[in-house]
């Protein structure tokens, strides 16, 4: 791996980390990454305990190509202290947006792509990942360049996963038993996700890019017309990169009668000076 990006290009956040994190031993340290066209965040976890004691946000500026992309994601990957560093369990999300969902019936390696294309264009060097949701059968099929599963090995990763994949898996474990319909959105920087989860099943999830506030408004009121649902009646849990002063959730406020923000992750123990919401980077938890 080489040096060949200018390092405004990253910026990185403000980190969170407990006393914990200085005496943390390999054996007992679980690190989860997330790569998203914006950012990447990674946390660790303190194995013994579940606790979160590290959390590293990096943002992307100016990226203009997904060359440069790919070389600021190696450079966080060549420097970062705990994305170098050995530990008992590393695992590697990526959100991208060329996807589809398929019964898992339909899968085999020689379909692939041929089902990814129904869905998105997608580039022939890239390579196609089947991820299996493990509560339900279906399978997600997404694309991504080489490099990432290379710098996954690289540090010492598991094979990347789609971070629906987890995110679908836990809505769906924590779903219900009375059939309730439920409509989850999450938020990242200028795009939203979108699951229907109706009897304890996976009805619907797509992603969406947006510009504006107005923009995001028209996909959300839109995808509900076409699922018959009524904005009026539905129970909606956001999540994600949004706060309760933004113009988005005012807007929401508007049309949506029941709304709620993502509990805290209960898998997880958080200090109780913990400063994020519970519900930022909430598909990295699921990971």
């Amino acid at each position: 791996m080489n040096h060949l990006l200018s390092p405004n290009k990253i910026i990185a956040g403000a980190k969170y980390a407990t006393p914990e994190e200085a005496t943390l031993t390999t054996s007992n340290s679980i690190v989860k990454i997330l790569i998203t066209p914006a950012q990447l965040v990674y946390l660790v976890i303190e194995r013994s305990s579940n606790k979160l004691v590290c959390l590293q946000p990096y943002q992307f500026s100016a990226i203009h190509n997904p060359a440069e992309w790919l070389l600021a994601v190696e450079e966080i990957f060549e420097t970062d202290y705990w994305l170098k560093r050995e530990v008992s369990e590393k695992k590697t999300s990526v959100f991208t947006t060329c996807f589809t969902l398929v019964p898992r019936e339909l899968d085999n390696e020689k379909s692939r792509t041929s089902l990814l294309k129904l869905n998105c264009p997608v580039n022939p060097e890239h390579m196609i990942y089947a991820d299996h949701l493990s509560a339900q059968k279906t399978t997600l099929l997404f694309a991504l360049p080489p490099a990432i599963a290379q710098m996954c090995n690289y540090v010492g990763s598991e094979y990347p996963r789609h971070s629906l994949t987890g995110f679908i898996d836990h809505l769906l474990s924590v779903s219900p038993a009375n059939g309730q319909e439920q409509l989850f959105v999450y938020f990242q920087s200028n795009t939203f996700q979108l699951v229907l989860i109706r009897n304890q099943a996976l009805c619907y999830c797509n992603s969406f890019n947006y510009r504006s506030p107005e923009d995001f408004m028209y996909y959300l009121l839109f995808a509900c017309k076409q699922l018959h649902i009524d904005p009026e009646l539905i129970a909606v849990t956001i999540m994600g990169e949004i706060v309760r002063d933004s113009v988005i959730y005012q807007l929401l406020t508007k049309y949506i009668r029941n709304i709620e923000f993502a509990k805290p992750f209960e898998a997880i123990q958080f200090d109780a000076d913990y400063p994020m919401p519970h519900y930022f980077f909430y598909n990295l938890f699921c990971l």
